[in-house]
């Protein structure tokens, strides 16, 4: 996690903050735009009077299962708890759940005995059940997606939840942070977290009972549209914006205002066609490409280092992998192509195989700047190592015309991965988003094995294998950021999927 400082903060967070982007739904390549940010100077933080400001969308969705609004989804947090909730390194803690056995497909978990929600109802097996029942039978919801292989979920008794998958997943319980509810159908839904709403007035949120904090309230500022949450964080009068880079739009950043770039799963790649492309066919050549993309330069100039490279297409943060692969070997780009068969050049450097130039058109979206960008410094990259790479900008709907046709050589993608970090839908044999054809017994494997038995090992096989085969090329994962403005006396403190993480310790 970063701090940053600025005058000018890029915030391509904004655009989409009332476009409906906190639905969790398959996977998607969908245009991503950046952030950019200077490095941290200290605020001189103010008392704190005991009042927070944030946004919300008024005329907006506020139930967590089912809103559109990524600002009412950031609330969630502050008033509603998950069975778990995941830490900086994506690895679940028990929250609402006091321990969770699995036998085959089955996962038991039991509950804390001494938890109530805001009205005094004691929490039970029976709430659980009915949230994520309600959860997982909306097909438009928020967490519909994740819930897709569960088959039941039943109260044992008051303290037991039984969850029935369609097959095991020793990662499951990393997908259990979603929002628990006393009621899923009854407005506004009474939940268990730091804060409440303040009876019926769903603009104001106070403690929870037994929240030790100095936050007295919680007020909640209708916003209309993004012009509007600018205008209002630059002036001061509400105190954070959660972003993530698909939001849009330029906000100033004054005196002790700042931003703490945090880590999601929100991974950016390369597509690679090896099915109608003999060339990527190779392996060598799919490495060539990865060893000459300079990601750190992608990162510095397009998000200004928002973000973590990788090269295995799981996040290095993630608490089963915790940093570099095992066994990975940097090799130069120079030396996997001469190995691919391209050892000669011609006038122009373009290196040469049966006397033709190695030529590759990447497939962009042009409506994303951040994607274009990323782009056009890949193909930067690949003619300094003698790979004639041309950018193919088009537009939206053409973009996913051809991806989805396999019209490309390569492509600029985004994805937005589960919890579980689950790679299944991307690279696995026959997946929903595996554009390219990739088909491998090895990886389609791995991936089943570190779904059976999550460990460091299986998850490092895994990514060890994914460095070897490069079925797609990773370039980085993207942070998301919450903007502060600095009057406070100790930094945010944001976790993946939890953006006001912590406010009731450190507005103080």
């Amino acid at each position: 996690m970063r701090r940053f400082s600025a005058v000018l903060i890029c915030a391509a967070l904004l655009a989409a903050l009332f476009c409906g982007c906190a639905q969790e739904s398959e996977p998607t390549i969908a245009p991503v735009d950046p952030g950019t940010v200077t490095e941290p100077t200290e605020p001189d933080a103010q008392p704190f009077a005991g009042s927070v400001t944030l946004c919300r969308v008024a005329d907006g969705d506020l139930n967590p299962l089912t809103t559109k609004s990524r600002i009412n989804f950031a609330l969630a947090g502050l008033i509603y708890e998950g069975l778990y909730a995941l830490d900086e390194n994506f690895e679940p803690v028990p929250v609402l759940a006091q321990s969770a056995s699995a036998e085959g497909n089955v996962w038991r978990i039991t509950l804390r005995g001494d938890v109530l929600f805001h009205d005094g109802t004691p929490l039970t097996a029976q709430h659980v059940a009915q949230t994520l029942n309600a959860a997982r039978a909306d097909a438009t919801g928020n967490y519909y997606s994740r819930l897709r292989e569960v088959q039941s979920v039943t109260a044992q008794d008051a303290e037991t939840v039984l969850i029935t998958l369609s097959r095991p997943n020793s990662l499951f319980l990393s997908l259990l942070n979603i929002p628990i509810v006393k009621d899923p159908v009854s407005e506004p839904l009474i939940g268990t977290g730091a804060f409440a709403y303040d009876g019926g007035d769903t603009s104001r949120l106070l403690p929870a009972a037994g929240t030790q904090t100095a936050v007295r309230e919680v007020i909640l500022r209708d916003v209309s549209s993004d012009e509007q949450v600018v205008e209002l964080f630059e002036s001061g009068e509400v105190d954070f914006v959660s972003m993530d880079q698909d939001d849009g739009g330029k906000l100033v950043i004054h005196g002790t205002q700042n931003a703490v770039s945090y880590d999601s799963t929100r991974l950016f790649y390369l597509g690679v066609n090896v099915g109608k492309n003999r060339a990527l066919a190779q392996p060598l050549l799919r490495l060539a490409v990865s060893a000459a993309a300079d990601r750190s330069a992608m990162i510095d100039a397009i998000i200004d280092k928002a973000g973590s490279a990788t090269v295995s297409a799981l996040h290095p943060s993630w608490y089963l992998l915790d940093g570099a692969v095992e066994g990975y070997e940097l090799r130069s780009a120079a030396e996997l192509l001469d190995e691919a068969g391209f050892e000669q050049s011609d006038e122009a450097g373009l290196r040469l195989r049966d006397g033709k130039p190695l030529q590759l058109t990447i497939c962009v979206n042009q409506k994303s700047s951040e994607k274009t960008s990323a782009a056009k410094l890949l193909a930067r990259d690949l003619k300094r190592v003698g790979i004639d790479a041309v950018v193919n900008a088009l537009s939206e709907s053409d973009y996913l015309t051809a991806v989805r046709r396999g019209d490309f050589d390569l492509y600029v993608g985004e994805i937005k991965l589960l919890p579980d970090m689950d790679l299944s839908a991307l690279i696995g044999s026959g997946g929903a988003l595996n554009y390219g054809g990739f088909s491998d017994v090895a990886v389609d494997e791995a991936l089943a094995a570190l779904k059976a038995q999550a460990s460091p090992e299986s998850a490092q096989a895994l990514a060890a294998l994914l460095s070897e085969k490069m079925p797609v090329i990773p370039l980085y994962f993207g942070n998301d950021m919450l903007l502060s403005s600095g009057n406070f006396a100790s930094s945010p403190t944001p976790r993946p999927g939890d953006p006001y993480y912590g406010l009731w310790a450190y507005c103080k």
